[in-house]
């Protein structure tokens, strides 16, 4: 399993050096075109790019800031009406933003693979305070470690470590009802939960590069069915209409385009697609129609990769609020507030690495229980009401995220 995660890992990598690879000659491209019509101060905005892009571990970050500088670079160009040369540098963003996504693609690769390792160390660790316990007698602990050690396979998925941690509190609370130091055993339960939340976040990152993929594998479809639309009503002396689409598809030349401007895109579409089918023109018309069928799938594609993408900020949210609600729970207990940090702990029992709505409802409901507590106790609870404020406002937000689209129905 650890060479088929070594091989992902290398393959990933492979991917990210081709793309960047990709850029740099189509930046070079670009740059010599550029040159050639005269534009020599946009060409030297294009070789500034090259020069930041030329080390290979050119991260995501650079590249999509690079992105963005190639965007606003067209549609300058576009504003100057050097329809051509705006066309050429809006493909170099396509690219950079392909090279954007293969770097966070290799990025998180990395990441899932450090996951694994720490809980494969973890697992060694657990094995040897097992081994421990049972040269000492104590079969019946070594006996619950053990437990938490079956469900540790070689590829742990977030619920075989959420269950894990939990079998591995039981062994350190009855460690400690023993007398025994637990210490050891508790950070490897904390490092558990630890991986479990990574894996959870490798997981959500997968899903929306996914998203992201799809929906600019759908822009693609849209810009090559537009060129050969256009070119369709050119043949047959269409040229004012053929002019309308080609102004749509530079408005989408853009990779990043977004939803709304390609539902505008695809009303016009549709608009134009009317005219010609008044005029007579049916076949063109049934083209046309067929590019606004392209242009609302590549919306419904970007509105769903932009819904992935606030769904798992929400997440990492909510994750955020229980690292703080533990903070709290462990200052409690510290000042002898036992009671008070055991209902924060619940809260926090509710909020595993994958909270659904209704998880994060009820720990919502329990935070407010542990709030009231602690008002009645006198002591200041506002950090803690923040953090159940944030929970409800969370499982609003997912409730927005994880419903379907307006388009679906």
């Amino acid at each position: 399993d650890q060479v088929s995660q070594c091989h992902d890992q290398v393959s990933q990598c492979h991917g990210q050096v081709s793309h960047c690879a990709a850029v740099l000659v189509e930046a070079q491209q670009v740059c010599s075109s550029l040159e050639a019509v005269g534009l020599v101060p946009d060409a030297e905005v294009v070789a500034g790019l090259e020069q930041a892009l030329a080390s290979r571990d050119a991260n995501p970050e650079v590249l999509d800031k690079a992105a963005g500088e190639a965007a606003e670079l067209a549609q300058q160009l576009e504003e100057k009406g050097h329809t051509k040369e705006a066309a050429d540098v809006a493909r170099l963003e396509g690219k950079l933003r392909a090279a954007s996504t293969a770097g966070a693609e290799a990025q998180n690769k990395h990441k899932e693979q450090q996951a694994q390792e720490e809980a494969r160390a973890s697992v060694g660790e657990m094995q040897q305070v097992a081994a421990a316990l049972r040269e000492d007698g104590d079969s019946g602990a070594a006996d619950e470690i053990e437990v938490v050690v079956e469900l540790m396979h070689s590829d742990p998925s977030v619920e075989d470590l959420e269950s894990a941690a939990v079998e591995g509190k039981k062994a350190v609370a009855r460690l400690e009802g023993e007398g025994k130091q637990a210490e050891a055993m508790g950070e490897r339960v904390s490092k558990l939960e630890e991986t479990a939340v990574a894996v959870q976040e490798v997981k959500e990152t997968s899903v929306v590069l996914e998203q992201e993929q799809t929906a600019t594998q759908a822009v693609d479809e849209v810009l090559a069915e537009a060129e050969q639309v256009c070119s369709s009503l050119e043949a047959v002396g269409l040229v004012p209409d053929a002019e309308v689409v080609a102004g749509l598809e530079q408005a989408l030349a853009s990779r990043d385009a977004n939803p709304e401007v390609l539902d505008k895109a695809a009303g016009e579409a549709a608009e134009l697609a009317q005219q010609l089918e008044e005029k007579g023109h049916t076949k063109e018309a049934a083209d046309v129609a067929r590019l606004e069928g392209k242009l609302r799938a590549a919306s419904t594609a970007g509105a769903e990769a932009q819904n992935k993408h606030k769904e798992q900020q929400a997440q990492e949210e909510a994750r955020a609020s229980v690292g703080e609600m533990q903070q709290v729970a462990a200052a409690l207990r510290e000042d002898g507030d036992s009671g008070a940090a055991d209902e924060i702990e619940v809260v926090v029992e509710l909020m595993h690495s994958d909270p659904s709505v209704e998880d994060l409802e009820s720990a919502a409901v329990e935070g407010k229980k542990a709030v009231a507590r602690l008002e009645g106790e006198g002591k200041q609870p506002k950090a803690m009401g923040e953090r159940v404020s944030k929970l409800e406002e969370t499982a609003v937000a997912c409730l927005l995220y994880t419903s379907p689209s307006p388009r679906d129905s």
